[in-house]
C-alpha cells in the first residue's frame, strides 16, 4: 500500500470535518497550523457550526449564530465540542456549543437553524447601493453609471455585471489591472482586495475548489471568511499615528439571509463605527455574486496600543 500525501486544497474541508465521540453530542476535531502560532479564529466558529448542524435534523438551515472568543487556542492540541440540544421546535431549533482544549473553554456560540418558509423579500435597493458605492468607490474612477441597466449577464468568473453597474470592479477587472490574489494560511480560499479607506475594506473572496453540496459546510466556510481582516478594520481609523500591540476578535455574529456557495466569489464590504476603551466594533454584509445579499457580519475586537503612544 503507497501512503499518499494529503492534498493542500483540501485542508479546510478536513479541518471542517467534525467527529462524533461515542455517539454523544461530543465531536473533536483538529487545528490548522497558523504561522503566527495561535489558533485562527474562524476555523473554530467554522468547526462549532458543523458540529452544531451534526445534532440537527434534516431540512433545517443555520440563519444566525452569535460566539465569543474566551481564550487563544492551541493549534497543536484537539478540540472537544459539546453541544448543547437546548430546544428543537417545528420552525426553530437551538444549539449552544462549547469548543475547549486541556478542559479549557476556548469559545463559545448560540446557534439557531430555522425551516425555510415562504414571507417578503427585501435587500437595500440597486439605486441606493449605487449612491452609497460611488463615495466609496469613485475615486477608482470606475463609478457606476445612473443610465446603465442591471443585467442577469455574467462574466466568466460568474460575477454579474450588475457590480460593474454599480461601481465595482469585478475579479477579472481587478487581476487584469494587476491586483494580486491572496491566498489565506490554509492556501484554500482566495481573496482579491477592493479597495479599502480610512475605516472599510472590501474585498472578493471565494473557496478555492468545488466543496459538496451540503449547505452547513458552505456556511461553515463561509464563516471562516468571515473573521478575516475585520480585526484589522477595526484599527484602520487610528492606524496611522498609533502602534498596536494586540488585536484580537472577542465575539462575532453572523445572520446568513439567502443560501450562498462559498466556492463561489462573494463581496464582502466591512466598515469600523465606534473604538472606544481598547474595543473596536466592526460590521460588514457579504454579497453573492448575482448581486442577492447573503449574509450579514458583526464583529467586536479588543485593540491595544502602545502605553507611550496613547
Amino acid at each position: 500500500m503507497v501512503d499518499t500525501e494529503p492534498e493542500p486544497e483540501l485542508e479546510l474541508q478536513r479541518a471542517l470535518t467534525v467527529s462524533q465521540v461515542a455517539r454523544n453530542d461530543v465531536f473533536t476535531a483538529d487545528s490548522i497550523p497558523t504561522p503566527w502560532g495561535r489558533m485562527f479564529g474562524g476555523q473554530v466558529l467554522g468547526q462549532a457550526i458543523m458540529a452544531a448542524a451534526a445534532t440537527v435534523p434534516q431540512g433545517y438551515v443555520l440563519h444566525s449564530l452569535h460566539g465569543y472568543f474566551l481564550l487563544i487556542g492551541k493549534n497543536d492540541t484537539e478540540i472537544l465540542f459539546l453541544v448543547d440540544r437546548v430546544r428543537d421546535g417545528r420552525s426553530f431549533i437551538t444549539r449552544i456549543v462549547r469548543a475547549s482544549q486541556e478542559n479549557r473553554a476556548i469559545f463559545t456560540i448560540m446557534a439557531q437553524f430555522h425551516r425555510p418558509e415562504p414571507g417578503p423579500e427585501f435587500q437595500i435597493p440597486v439605486r441606493d447601493l449605487r449612491t452609497y458605492l460611488k463615495i466609496r468607490l469613485g475615486h477608482l474612477g470606475v463609478a457606476g453609471s445612473k443610465e446603465a441597466a442591471v443585467t442577469e449577464e455574467s462574466d466568466e468568473d460568474g460575477v454579474s455585471h450588475m457590480f460593474e453597474v454599480l461601481g465595482v470592479p469585478t475579479v477579472k477587472n481587478l487581476l487584469s489591472a494587476g491586483e494580486v490574489a491572496v491566498s489565506d494560511v490554509t492556501g484554500c480560499n482566495t481573496r482579491v482586495a477592493i479597495a479599502s479607506g480610512d475605516r472599510w475594506a472590501m474585498w472578493w473572496s471565494k473557496h478555492n475548489v468545488k466543496l459538496p453540496d451540503n449547505p452547513h459546510l458552505h456556511q461553515a466556510v463561509i464563516a471562516y471568511m468571515s473573521d478575516d481582516r475585520l480585526a484589522m478594520v477595526a484599527w484602520q481609523p487610528y492606524q496611522e499615528h498609533t502602534e498596536i500591540s494586540m488585536s484580537v476578535s472577542l465575539d462575532h455574529s453572523l445572520h446568513f439571509h439567502r443560501n450562498a456557495r462559498a466556492d463561489e466569489w462573494l463581496l464582502f464590504h466591512v466598515e469600523t463605527t465606534v473604538s472606544s476603551q481598547a474595543l473596536g466594533l466592526v460590521s460588514g454584509n457579504v454579497f453573492r455574486a448575482d448581486g442577492v445579499m447573503c449574509a450579514s457580519i458583526r464583529q467586536e475586537a479588543l485593540v491595544r496600543v502602545q502605553p507611550a503612544k496613547l
